[in-house]
């Protein structure tokens, strides 16, 4: 359903702002393999960094693995910009 849910709405967003999507010009739909970025987000949640950037960075200080290993940085936050699920009524 967030698969479903969540592609909906980049196409619904993509439409209807056509002209100004610089950043989103490279969404491709996504699947039930990428879902988990909500994995990504918990662990953001209980490993706290100052700065994003860190969690992928290459210092031995803040270096942490699991990140460059699930998924590019960039398809990351583009997913996390639309990433839905659906309104229960």
């Amino acid at each position: 359903m967030m698969v479903l849910e969540t592609s909906l709405y980049a196409a619904q967003f993509i439409a209807d702002n056509v002209g100004s999507l610089k950043p989103h010009s490279k969404w491709k739909e996504t699947d039930s393999d990428e879902m988990h970025v909500l994995g990504l987000l918990i662990h953001i949640g209980l490993l706290y960094k100052p700065r994003l950037s860190m969690y992928r960075s290459v210092d031995e200080l803040f270096h942490t693995p699991l990140f460059s290993l699930v998924m590019a940085h960039d398809r990351v936050f583009i997913l996390i910009r639309f990433l839905h699920f659906a309104d229960k009524k």
